[in-house]
This record gives C-alpha cells, sequence and structure tokens, in this order.
C-alpha cells in the first residue's frame, strides 16, 4: 500500500493553465507550491497553445527562472504517435526539454494499429534516449491507444528500457481499466501519477470532461484511493485539474494555490486513514 506524505512534492499540468507561457509559468507555480511541471511543447489539439521554446530569448528566460528557483520540468509534451509522425521532427523539441532540464516526454497512442503505434514509440525512445529523456504513454478513452492493457501491449511490442506509463485517474476509470491489472504490473513502468477526480457516472464527451470538467481531487467518485493504493510509493504525483470553467473568478495563480491546498488536504485525510 502507497503513502505520501501530505507535503509530498506535486507536479504541474499544464492543461490547467495553457495560457501561461514559460518562463511566466515557472513564476507562477513557484508561488503557488508546486516542485515541478510539464510543459506543452506540441500540440495536443489542433488550434490549442504550445510552447516550443525555440525561440533563444524564451529558453534561456525560462532556464533562468528554473535555476533560480530550484524549480524543475518534470515532462515535455505531447507527442502523437501515429503513422505521419517522423520522429526526426522531435529533434528540436527533445533538444529543447534537455537543454532545460526535464527528463520525460509524454506521448500518446493515435493510430488504431497497435504495430504502428509500437514501431513508433520504438522510435521515438531511441531517439529520446539520446536525450536522457524517458517516454511516458499516456492512454485516453478518446485516443487509440485507450487503457491500461493497450499500453501494455504497445510497452511489450516496442520493447524499450526508457517506455514507461503516465497513469492519470480519470483516464484509468473512463476507460475500464482494472486494479488487478495495475496491481500484477512490474512497478517500474509506472513513470508519474497524475491526481484528479471527476463523477462516478462519466458524461457523454470524455474529451471535454478531461479537458475542462475535472474536479479537485477527493470531490469526486473515482475512489482515487484505490488507484494510489495499487500504486509504487516512488511514484512522482502530479496534479492535472483544469479549474478555468469552475472558478472564472480566480487568476491563474489562484487556481494553481487551490490545487495545491486541496491536493494537500486529500493527502493529509489518505494518511490519516491509512494510520486510523
Amino acid at each position: 500500500m502507497a503513502t505520501w506524505p501530505s507535503t509530498a512534492p506535486l507536479s504541474f499540468a499544464h492543461l490547467a493553465a495553457l495560457d501561461v507561457a514559460p518562463p511566466e509559468l515557472v513564476d507562477m507555480l513557484v508561488e503557488a507550491g508546486f516542485s515541478s511541471t510539464g510543459i506543452r511543447m506540441r500540440q495536443a489539439s489542433p488550434g490549442s497553445p504550445c510552447y516550443p521554446l525555440t525561440d533563444p530569448v524564451q529558453r534561456r528566460a525560462t532556464k533562468e527562472r528554473l535555476a533560480a528557483t530550484g524549480f524543475s520540468v518534470l515532462y515535455i509534451e505531447l507527442v502523437g504517435l501515429s503513422r505521419s509522425l517522423d520522429p526526426r521532427e522531435l529533434r528540436p523539441m527533445f533538444d529543447a526539454g534537455a537543454d532545460i532540464g526535464a527528463s520525460r516526454v509524454v506521448a500518446a497512442g493515435d493510430d488504431e494499429d497497435v504495430s504502428v503505434v509500437a514501431d513508433k514509440l520504438a522510435a521515438v525512445c531511441e531517439l529520446a534516449r539520446s536525450y536522457n529523456l524517458a517516454v511516458d504513454i499516456e492512454f485516453m478513452p478518446f485516443r487509440a491507444v485507450k487503457s491500461l492493457a493497450d499500453t501494455l501491449q504497445v510497452l511489450r511490442m516496442a520493447d524499450q528500457p526508457n517506455a514507461h506509463i503516465l497513469l492519470d485517474a480519470l483516464h484509468f476509470r473512463r476507460s475500464g481499466s482494472r486494479i488487478e491489472h495495475l496491481e500484477a504490473i512490474d512497478p517500474r513502468l509506472i513513470g508519474s501519477f497524475q491526481l484528479c477526480d471527476a463523477t462516478a457516472e462519466p458524461p457523454a464527451d470524455l474529451t471535454y470532461e478531461a479537458r475542462n470538467a475535472r474536479l479537485l481531487t477527493g470531490e469526486g467518485g473515482l475512489n482515487v484511493d484505490e488507484i494510489m493504493d495499487a500504486l509504487p510509493a516512488a511514484v512522482p504525483l502530479g496534479v492535472e485539474v483544469p479549474l478555468t470553467l469552475a472558478y472564472p473568478h480566480l487568476s491563474a495563480l489562484e487556481r494553481a494555490q487551490l490545487t495545491v491546498a486541496e491536493t494537500r488536504k486529500f493527502l493529509e485525510r489518505r494518511a490519516q486513514r491509512r494510520a486510523s
């Protein structure tokens, strides 16, 4: 049974503040109480913001803020593993990510042919290794690689030592993935875990929910505790809870501060329950 103290380092998912660009993102998250962040360097959907950090001024400013604050970049995102992807086009992204100290890349499976996804993952992992980057597949029920079982199949076929899983509480539940499968896998395959919550019953539009309608951890019915019980204790904790629509009167900083405060309350309640 994995436990985390209420003071555990928390990583921020850029989805929750895509209107805030580096390096301003770093300053905001340091003030909010996060320890690291992901940076959206490639679009996850058409028209969505991204910050490739190819501009040398922006990259230098981001590096300076990271160095001055001790803040870190956990991962860069998002690589769509589709048949149209040429891994060589990722070199600028990986170069920028490695330059600012990122340790992981997040990818998603975007082809219905699992062999295509596995081949692309293998090629991306090989390139990423030259930058000392791990690659985490995040399965999502509205993408081709939908579930934990799908992801494990891709990992087996790709057979890459730096390939892992980014486990998101919402996607785990909405994809129908099973706790016993999570408990049975090699703990080293879990790259990180993203906390959030949502209603027990799924809505009609899972994509909209994931991007706009999540709840703070402990406010919903996903039974996040059960998922965490099946995780290895050393897994980094991230938080992915976009709150713009739920709290339009709050600034991006205030939403980030609220996220930290409520997540720490959840972790404290969890620790108390495990101790009793």
